[in-house]
């Protein structure tokens, strides 16, 4: 009995060091890695686009007003968890309530975006939550 209690105190004095040697007030860089994803399309024409991820993009053809010219877009997606941790994102409102997230999309493009004709972004999902309601 006295072993077992023995055994027990080392393993918390063990897991406590661990602990105090974990924390620390240095700051943790945390590298982002993004998979930026490039997409070229002209830009007075309908188009959808999906990335890798099966995040779906439509862009109307005034979306970019009516140029002709090719439009170029960076598309960063984190539509799961490890993701999400790996890029660092948070989830908190202005306030700093805790949201639940079913993912986070970039979309930067070359051209300035008509806001009468915005992009709709349709995310791949198994259940879609009541909840959920767009983040800016």
């Amino acid at each position: 009995m006295k072993e077992a209690t023995l055994v027990k105190s080392i393993l918390v004095l063990i897991l406590l060091k661990t602990l105090l040697i974990s924390c620390s007030n240095e700051n943790i860089d945390v590298p982002k890695n993004y998979e930026i994803e490039h997409f070229e399309l002209l830009g007075n024409k309908d188009t959808t686009i999906t990335t890798k991820e099966r995040v779906k993009i439509t862009i109307h053809s005034k979306t970019f007003g009516n140029s002709r010219d090719i439009v170029t877009l960076e598309v960063i997606t984190a539509i799961d968890k490890l993701r999400m941790i790996r890029y660092n994102l948070g989830t908190l409102s202005s306030n700093g309530k805790i949201l639940e997230s079913d993912g986070m999309i970039n979309i930067s493009a070359n051209r300035p975006i008509d806001a009468e004709y915005p992009i709709r972004i349709s995310l791949p999902t198994e259940e879609v939550a009541s909840s959920m309601r767009l983040f800016k």
